[in-house]
């Protein structure tokens, strides 16, 4: 069977029709498949751009949230420091005789450490101070402060919080040892607790002084006493015996009068 012969429209030579329709399958199908890969290709393209867009936003937000909790974290330090020197500078303003620093290096929980001073600015104990500007109330707080507390030698403990336990809800509370107050409140309880330890510290003394004159009554009777028991007999005290007596008494006195009592609340 012969083919028919058709003429190339382009260039006009002969072609078998059998080989241009294979020739123009062959080329429809190729085309086919070259649009086929490219759309496939296109759609990888794009699929992989879709999903780095998502993750790259993804990493964005995180991003954006690591770097607003930090902002927040040294915002909330900020505050922090900024309430603590407003409380120094309010309790050196109301105590001028106190004595305010901030805690020894190395030292984390308290803030600062208040000695209290009577008129003579002699010491009349110690308190403690720690600020927190968080917004949920952490009852671990508490035995923390307590501990520096004693590493203090404190004789009180104050937290002034943001947040507070549904015991201080009125502005103020001691709990567990801890005196806890709102940021309106502390400056009151700063006076109460400084008048306490003043009070503490003139009973003190006072019963001290009663003591020492009760010793001086039983000391000068008790030479009395001795030296009628050795009159009968011709026996005196002698005057060096007395002297001696009477010189360690003195110095027993001048030993007492060093002592620094310590103020009546202590935490166990």
């Amino acid at each position: 069977m012969t083919d028919t012969v058709i003429n190339c429209p382009n260039c006009g030579h002969a072609i078998p029709l059998t080989e241009a329709l294979t020739a123009q399958l062959r080329g429809q199908l190729e085309a086919g498949l070259h649009a086929a890969h490219e759309a496939g290709l296109k759609q990888a393209v794009a699929e992989a751009e879709a999903r780095a867009r998502e993750q790259s936003e993804k990493d964005l937000k995180l991003f954006q949230a690591l770097l607003a909790e930090q902002r927040q974290k040294a915002r909330q330090a900020q505050e922090a420091e900024l309430a603590l020197r407003r409380e120094k500078a309010a309790l050196e303003g109301r105590f001028p005789r106190d004595a305010i620093r901030p805690v020894p290096k190395g030292m984390t929980g308290v803030d600062l450490i208040q000695e209290v001073r009577d008129a003579a600015l002699k010491p009349c104990g110690r308190i403690v101070w720690e600020v927190k500007n968080t917004k949920a109330w952490q009852p671990g707080w508490l035995a923390k402060l307590k501990d520096d507390q004693r590493a203090c030698g404190a004789s009180l403990a104050v937290l002034v919080s943001v947040a507070l336990p549904e015991e201080a809800r009125n502005g103020f509370a001691l709990i567990d040892g801890v005196w806890v107050a709102s940021l309106a409140a502390w400056p009151a309880l700063a006076v109460a607790l400084r008048e306490q330890l003043d009070r503490e510290r003139r009973a003190m003394e006072r019963l001290w002084k009663e003591r020492e004159k009760q010793l001086d009554r039983i000391i000068t009777g008790t030479a009395g006493m001795y030296d009628e028991r050795a009159a009968p007999s011709g026996r005196r005290c002698s005057r060096s015996r007395r002297w001696s007596w009477t010189m360690n008494w003195s110095r027993h006195r001048q030993a007492c009068r060093a002592w620094k009592p310590e103020p009546l609340l202590r935490i166990t």
